[in-house]
């Protein structure tokens, strides 16, 4: 904010998004341009040191026209009328029977191996979800990702590992169950123990807020920034984590295939955006290891399709009409793994320009799926496949094409990454999402997601899918497929069909062959 004017930054996939709710309030700009923007001459930009992390701070500051001044407190903070109730909800052990056979003392020492810690090191680890890995803890601190807020320090000579959080939220019986391996405090004792710290200080500059940094700063001259391991070794998920991955599918399969057809088979004037989101979630809530949603769902039609991360219930109810199509693009928290998933569904009869389009991302969707993974494949590389039927006819899409994905933690997880500039290689048992799409402003949105793991055989990478749910056939026209591309569809058709048939009732099981039939 400026004396005259009003700005908002975002990223590209929020671009129409801020336009539709904030343009009127906001000039709205792209999140990379605040680091070269000139307000005209020199401004004073002031900012919560608690909120930005070190990365961002610094690369602000190699812009000339910024003198960057941190706050004493958050002024939003301040002024905003609304009270947030304290979230005392404790944290809890994830079950032993979904997660890997590593405990956390195994980790530990799995982690210290790959810093190579020194005796006058210690580690500090400021990614909540990072510290709920290695712990092999959750917590109810976040809407959709199941993590205790926290900091952790690592130290190679001595075997505990000090966690920082929030007491109340701890219960006798875990710290019992951690009493020789881990020791907790309350969140602001880690000033006091920085403070008081001598040996040099190790932390992702990525990760570390600047508050915390000044603080290490200021009371120790000897720091180090390197990249903190825990993201990668996270990113690769065992065997055992993998099978409950397939599980957790079927499970969200289930609830999104029955979804399916049930809105595939309403009176159109009985549809809007809010009664299909519902519905979906009150079919995912039948599962009893179901925990929640992963992420605020995306219930769009037609010409909100268009608005990459829009949100029904911030607008006025959307009902649904004739020869048009919908997109809803939603996930679940499971205590066996967590799930993402998007599907365009059309209603009656859509032109054949949008069908062709659909068929583009779905051609999109399967070469990523069917790309030959090589030990030197970077995510720009399985990028470029995912847009190529697109780009044939002048088009493409403003947003990566995929993400890593958490095992009962955050659905948005780096590594990997599959975006137009990702550098990240690809290993096995990674999980990320596989979804191409296209948007055209005021008319309509195409995306397809499913989420796919990396399996080696015989020393050979490849993708393999886990989501489970079929393909809208009314959308494709199969005069754009290869023999290929139709035997990948029927194939993953018949996957469908096969792990999901008990799973539905008579008449249920009558539309799923139909919707899974071979085109």
């Amino acid at each position: 904010m400026t004396m005259k004017k009003n700005y908002l930054f975002v990223d590209g996939r929020y671009t129409l998004q801020a336009h539709k709710e904030s343009g009127k309030n906001f000039k709205i700009k792209n999140i990379q341009d605040l680091f070269k923007i000139n307000l005209g001459g020199k401004k004073v930009l002031g900012f919560d040191p608690a909120i930005f992390n070190l990365y961002t701070i610094s690369k602000l500051k190699k812009n000339k026209n910024l003198i960057l001044k941190s706050a004493p407190i958050n002024l939003i903070d301040k002024i905003d009328k609304k009270k947030t109730k304290n979230n005392l909800r404790r944290a809890f052990f994830a079950e032993r029977r979904w997660l890997s056979s590593d405990d956390a003392r195994f980790k530990r020492l799995r982690i210290l191996k790959i810093l190579k810690l020194r005796k006058n090191q210690i580690f500090l680890i400021t990614s909540s979800e990072n510290i709920n890995w290695l712990l092999n803890i959750r917590g109810s601190d976040s809407n959709f990702t199941p993590i205790l807020n926290c900091f952790a320090i690592l130290n190679k000579n001595e075997k505990l590992v000090h966690v920082f959080c929030n007491l109340k939220k701890i219960s006798k019986g875990l710290k019992k169950t951690f009493v020789r391996y881990v020791r907790f405090h309350e969140e602001e004792i880690i000033y006091d123990f920085l403070k008081n710290n001598k040996k040099q200080v190790l932390f992702d500059k990525n990760f570390i807020s600047l508050k915390l940094f000044e603080y290490i700063k200021k009371y120790s001259k000897k720091f180090k920034t390197i990249k903190d391991p825990i993201y990668f070794e996270k990113s690769k998920k065992t065997e055992n984590e993998i099978e409950s991955a397939k599980m957790t599918h079927q499970y969200d399969g289930t609830a999104v295939t029955k979804f399916i057809i049930w809105i595939k088979n309403q009176k159109i004037k009985n549809l809007d955006e809010i009664t299909a989101q519902n519905k979906l979630e009150n079919l995912r809530k039948k599962s009893n290891f179901y925990q929640g949603p992963s992420f605020s769902t995306i219930s769009a039609f037609e010409k909100n399709g268009a608005i990459i991360h829009y949100n029904a219930l911030n607008y006025k109810k959307t009902r649904f009409k004739n020869n048009s199509s919908y997109l809803v693009d939603s996930g679940g928290q499971y205590k066996s793994g967590t799930t993402d998933i998007t599907r365009t569904i059309c209603f009656g009869n859509v032109n054949r320009k949008r069908k062709e389009i659909y068929t583009r991302v779905l051609k999109g969707h399967i070469a990523v799926n069917k790309f030959n993974l090589k030990r030197n494949t970077l995510g720009s590389h399985v990028d470029n496949v995912a847009r190529k039927y697109l780009k044939e006819i002048g088009l493409d899409y403003n947003h990566g094409t995929g993400h890593g994905v958490g095992h009962f933690l955050n659905v948005h997880e780096n590594p990997p990454n599959i975006s137009k500039s990702s550098k990240c290689k690809f290993f096995e048992g990674q999980i990320m999402s596989n979804e191409p799409g296209f948007y055209l402003k005021n008319n309509f949105g195409i995306r397809l997601e499913n989420l796919m793991y990396v399996e080696k055989n015989n020393g050979k990478m490849q993708f393999k899918p886990l989501t489970l749910a079929p393909f809208d056939k009314d959308m494709i026209e199969t005069k754009y497929l290869n023999k290929h591309e139709i035997r990948w569809i029927n194939n993953y058709h018949h996957d469908v069909y096969d792990k999901l048939f008990y799973s539905m009732n008579k008449k249920e099981r009558i539309l799923l062959d139909k919707y899974c039939s071979p085109i």
